[in-house]
């Protein structure tokens, strides 16, 4: 299962690496005769805080050791540093 998912993980870095310098680039070149020449800065920065939003919504390896626990194991535990 972890197998599948960093190759998908890695199919789809290889993918935008490839990708995103083709359309961001275009999107420079077509932005050069407009009147606001920064706005594909500000669509990459918008997806940047997308993107961010969307990570803050995924489960920590914490919340998934605590849901599986019992609390007498706690005591147990090591500390989590961050």
């Amino acid at each position: 299962m972890v197998g599948r998912a960093l190759g998908s993980i890695n199919g789809v870095k290889s993918l935008t690496e490839g990708l995103g310098p083709l359309v961001f680039g275009t999107l420079l070149t077509l932005s050069e005769k407009h009147s606001l020449p920064g706005w594909p800065y500000f669509i990459a920065a918008v997806m940047s805080a997308l993107a961010w939003r969307a990570t803050k919504a995924l489960p920590t390896e914490r919340a998934e050791y605590y849901s599986t626990r019992n609390t007498a194991d706690y005591e147990e535990m090591e500390p989590f540093n961050e």
